[in-house]
């Protein structure tokens, strides 16, 4: 046997067979530097001898022979069930499954002999090393280790995601103070001394706190067993963990809203009105963080969280805080009758909402605020991919004086969470805001129970411009309605329709506008467009536009077309640019279903009832634009459009107090400030005989 291996062989034997031979022969020297014990296997330090033979003494119980291999079980230093160390390389298994793979691989195995575990056992550690330990005290250069020290030491010099010692572990800077601190410390520090809401904060170091989220139900913030990964779209990294709630959670949020429903629809709506404007408020003055954290989770640009997320967010609050104390019921007399009738409204109960990912706050709160302010409680979920506000709103709801149980918020997937929230005997009316495929499973979950809906679906918003439209305003508000949160509004026009005679001139000027609209890393102040919201729905977005080339289209400008200048550390996101489609045929998958994404097709047309009848020829009917000088013609074409919601000579100007919804596959029931009361209550008539 050459040297090599006999060595490789006393190594194997001296673990395997030997354990306990530091009970025996107590001589822990060797591994002493600087007055400080350090366990060969791992990162284990001490500098109390008995501390350190006791450890090594159990670190050695636990290892076993496998096949070549030597298998370490130090769970509390190394936090892995089992892996395995090769006995010839160092290198680390984590599965005993791959054990056998890397030893036929191992370039130094496949050199020399196994060690045969028959032989002899080697000595074990004797007394005659107390020259070694007055050598290594007085500082001079240690002999050579003896055999058994040897066999130890050389043992893999560390095992996986062991704790690195205390002056290596990572720290990070408080912003606010300057404190540095464990890196694990700076939430409970920032939620003690800086009130707070999220912990990815400037750190001294890149690395960024992984946050993890919890379902919020009665109260207080609740575990799920179970999770999903959230991404950072611009990078394509994991940027949170979400709960993937079932039936479990659900009927527990249920429950607890169930609950808390007689005390809180007692409430005056003053009282109630009360909480949601302190709600608003905390909202407000955490804005900066809430638009940081919405950027991160759904991809859009940070100027447009900033500007449009989360201030829409805080308006909903008081909005309905507002509208809730101004209504007004009916009432008829009949005085032949001696009869006098009126109405009266009443909260429902528990509400389901669902929200989507594109407007994560600004739409959860749509539905949260009319429903609470109505007197109802909710138990709402929001989409698993963009769930981070939603939590950071949970963090706000004690101090704003929401009552346990009013607003709960339960985190998952739709199959999960979703299908059984809407499934609910206990959830007598839903709201929903997605796609129109998901309201069809909503719709028929919630049928046995005979269910309030209200469902804000898709669209395929046409614009209409007529040869005497301001062509300037029509292209740069175009360009906006096309691509504004890349794409990725419901109201967002993807079909436009221009009078041929201006066709030219328009797509021109619409093209060159189309190629500055910039789309780029989400914190840069100069980018129009942030990241679409996954690498599932990137392709989605690809797929259309290589359809429509198949097709015969023209692609002039952003997929395929222009180049994307991206920062490094966006390489891996989910980007892309403003595209312009031609020659798309009205039967093709292109213009018939909703891409939501920044893809627009344009195409000309002749004739007023063309343009109306190409302008409806598609499933959906949310909403729609209008350009032209003509008043006639504005009032009659926006009458004609099987829409919604139809703007002339402009796009996305609001009053909430009227109705929004959708026609046709695009949704039933409408939103704002009467409707919402109405479909949160219920209503009564009461007649008085006197």
């Amino acid at each position: 046997m050459t040297t090599l291996a006999a060595e490789e062989d006393q190594r194997t034997r001296s673990i395997t067979q030997h354990p306990s031979h530091f009970k025996d022969n107590p001589d822990p020297e060797p591994f002493c530097v600087g007055g400080v014990y350090t366990c060969p296997c791992c990162s284990y330090s001490s500098k109390l001898q008995f501390n350190f033979k006791t450890h090594m003494s159990n670190h050695l119980k636990q290892a076993v022979r496998h096949e070549g291999y030597f298998i370490c079980k130090c769970n509390r230093q190394c936090r892995t069930a089992a892996h395995f160390h090769c006995l010839y390389c160092g290198h680390t298994i984590l599965r005993k499954e791959q054990c056998q793979l890397h030893l036929s691989q191992c370039n130094i195995h496949t050199s020399r002999a196994l060690p045969s575990p028959t032989a002899s056992p080697v000595p074990p550690l004797s007394g005659s090393n107390a020259g070694t330990q007055q050598q290594i005290k007085a500082g001079s250069p240690s002999p050579s280790p003896t055999p058994a020290a040897t066999s130890l030491l050389s043992l893999p010099p560390k095992c996986p995601e062991r704790p690195p010692p205390q002056s290596q572990r990572p720290t990070v800077k408080c912003r606010h103070c300057g404190l540095t601190l464990r890196r694990r410390n700076l939430r409970l520090h920032l939620r003690r001394k800086h009130k707070t809401l999220i912990t990815t904060m400037s750190t001294s170091s890149e690395h960024q706190t992984h946050l993890v989220l919890e379902n919020y139900i009665g109260g207080k913030f609740v575990a799920c067993g179970d999770s999903i990964d959230s991404y950072d779209p611009s990078t394509g990294q994991v940027y949170c963990s979400v709960p993937d709630s079932g039936q479990d959670e659900v009927n527990a949020a249920v429950a607890a809203a169930k609950e808390a429903f007689p005390d809180w629809s007692s409430r005056s709506p003053e009282q109630r009105a009360q909480v949601l404007n302190k709600l608003a408020d905390l909202i407000e003055a955490n804005l900066d963080e809430f638009a940081q954290a919405e950027s991160k989770d759904q991809g859009k640009t940070l100027a447009f969280a900033r500007t449009v997320d989360i201030p829409r967010s805080v308006h909903n609050f008081r909005f309905f805080a507002s509208s809730v104390l101004h209504h007004t019921n009916d009432s008829t007399q009949m005085d032949h009758m001696g009869c006098l009738n009126y109405t009266v409204r009443s909260p429902v109960g528990v509400a389901g909402l669902i929200s989507p990912w594109n407007l994560p706050l600004y739409l959860l709160t749509w539905k949260i605020a009319p429903a609470v302010a109505a007197g109802n409680t909710v138990v709402a979920k929001p989409s698993e991919m963009t769930s981070v506000t939603a939590w950071m709103m949970c963090k706000l709801m004690q101090e704003a004086g929401v009552p346990p149980g009013v607003i709960n918020i339960v985190f998952g997937s739709g199959p999960k969470a979703g299908d059984t929230l809407v499934g609910h005997p206990d959830v007598p009316l839903v709201s929903f805001t997605g796609s129109t495929a998901t309201a069809q499973r909503i719709t028929e979950r919630s049928a046995p129970y005979c269910k309030k809906l209200s469902l804000e679906l898709g669209g395929k918003n046409p614009a209409l411009i007529f040869a005497d439209a301001d062509l300037e305003q029509c292209v740069a508000t175009t360009v906006r309605s096309s691509f504004s949160n890349q794409g990725e509004i419901c109201l967002c026009t993807s079909r436009v329709y221009v009078e041929r005679s201006i066709y030219p001139q328009f797509l021109e000027k619409f093209v060159a506008a189309a190629r500055k609209w910039k789309t780029g890393a989400p914190s840069d102040p100069g980018s129009n467009n942030g990241a679409l919201i996954s690498k599932e729905h990137l392709e989605k977005v690809r797929s259309f536009v290589a359809l429509a080339r198949s097709e015969g289209a023209t692609v002039h400008c952003g997929e395929g077309v222009d180049r994307l200048e991206l920062p490094a550390q966006h390489a891996g996101g989910y980007f892309l640019p403003a595209t312009v489609l031609t020659g798309v045929a009205d039967s093709s998958r292109v213009m018939q279903e909703e891409i939501f994404g920044p893809v627009v097709c344009v195409s000309p047309f002749d004739t007023e009832e063309e343009a109306v009848a190409r302008g409806n020829n598609v499933r959906f009917g949310l909403g729609a634009v209008v350009w032209s000088r003509d008043v006639g013609r504005v009032h009659r074409v926006a009458g004609r459009i099987q829409a919604g919601l139809v703007w002339t000579n402009c796009w996305l100007i609001r009053d909430l107090n009227l109705p929004f919804g959708g026609m046709k596959s695009s949704g039933t029931g409408r939103e704002g400030g009467r409707d919402s009361y109405h479909f949160f209550t219920e209503v009564k008539t009461i007649c008085v005989k006197h």
